[in-house]
């Protein structure tokens, strides 16, 4: 399938890139500060989780990847766990080229600091939505059927999670028929389809950091293409043209 380089219309809602990771010590209450300065950021914003007692947060696995705290950061936004950190975009996204260099500056300002050892997965999550009227007009614009009994149904309002192997990604697939989203950061609300993608890789043996961060553009390229490729894959060809699709 050859793959749209640009749409005009531009779908995306949400962007993040992720990794989870072992640390020296827990990083959530120094990385934020670190990143402030090296990036020459906005502004640092604690979020609920900064709530839990850090006793808390270390004694159980989810609260160990939690984000604690969120640094504003240009045109994007960095979160912060323990165990976690995640690179984000703020809308309207830039394309692929800036985010993904975006990620590297990121990384390399975190490996400097020395306080993650491995890397145990990383991830990289698209949110997408597609104007609809209804049901039947999502049906109509994705590559899905759904049957129930003997036939298939045209118009059923539908929530669906299917987990996908491909290659050596997972991907977790979210299809809701009719949902209603508000831009983050603004009043701007929209409604229609939302077609949300988490592209997800467990390593089987922790990565050095160092050795992750040299592979870290070839890696995160990778993934970004197994997650883009799945979203297309979920759309009809029409539905692609109307989006404005550019070739090269």
């Amino acid at each position: 399938m050859k793959l749209p380089k640009r749409l005009t219309s531009e779908p995306v809602l949400e962007a993040i890139f992720e990794i989870r990771f072992r640390a020296r010590t827990p990083v959530a209450s120094i990385l934020p500060g670190v990143l402030f300065t090296k990036l020459k950021a906005e502004r640092v914003e604690q979020l609920p989780a900064a709530n839990l007692p850090e006793l808390s947060r270390q004694a159980d696995p989810i609260f160990r990847v939690l984000a604690v705290q969120k640094v504003h950061w240009d045109t994007f936004f960095i979160l912060i766990g323990d165990e976690s950190l995640a690179i984000g975009c703020k809308l309207p996204y830039p394309g692929w080229t800036k985010f993904g260099a975006a990620i590297g500056d990121v990384l390399t300002a975190v490996a400097d600091t020395n306080l993650i050892e491995a890397v145990s997965r990383y991830s990289i999550k698209y949110i997408n939505l597609l104007e609809t009227d209804n049901s039947a007009d999502a049906l109509s614009k994705l590559n899905l059927e759904i049957k129930v009994g003997d036939g298939s149904q045209e118009n059923i309002n539908f929530q669906l999670r299917v987990e996908l192997a491909h290659n050596k990604f997972i991907s977790v697939v979210h299809a809701i028929a009719s949902a209603n989203a508000q831009l983050a950061d603004t009043s701007i609300s929209k409604s229609g389809t939302i077609i949300d993608i988490d592209t997800i890789f467990n390593c089987e043996s922790e990565i050095p950091f160092g050795e992750f961060l040299a592979q870290s553009s070839d890696l995160a390229k990778e993934i970004h293409e197994a997650n883009k490729t799945l979203f297309f894959q979920c759309l009809k060809s029409k539905t692609i043209e109307s989006l404005g699709a550019e070739y090269e």
